[in-house]
């Protein structure tokens, strides 16, 4: 696939997995913009960073799912974030309930008995 024009919002990144391998990702969560084919080329320079030319890039085999794919693949991250923030709200209920219940245990509102069904002495 050429790109011909900026991708915006996004930022194409490399991470290095070892010296030989090199994975290829695009990352949406701002960062650099890529403006033009012409500031693509990957020059290592010994630096954390590495810069993608087109050039080198069109020499990747990179593997893209279909839009099909892609459409199933968020609807499955979409409810894996709903189920997160489901599960956060049920904890934060949990929390709050626990909190009740510590304070009606230490002023007494809620009291236990004993193995063998009396009360424990007052304290």
């Amino acid at each position: 696939m050429l790109v011909e024009s900026p991708i915006d919002a996004m930022s194409l990144s490399v991470l290095e997995l070892t010296n030989s391998e090199k994975m290829l990702y695009l990352s949406t969560d701002g960062g650099s913009q890529i403006n033009s084919k012409e500031s693509m080329v990957a020059e290592d320079k010994g630096g954390t960073r590495t810069r993608l030319y087109y050039k080198n890039l069109c020499t990747w085999k990179t593997l893209i799912p279909s839009i099909k794919e892609q459409e199933k693949i968020a609807s499955f991250l979409d409810s894996v974030a709903l189920r997160t923030s489901q599960l956060r709200r049920k904890r934060e209920l949990w929390e709050t309930y626990k909190k009740g219940v510590m304070q009606k245990i230490f002023s007494q509102q809620i009291r236990f008995t004993q193995d063998n069904g009396k009360p424990f002495p007052d304290w």
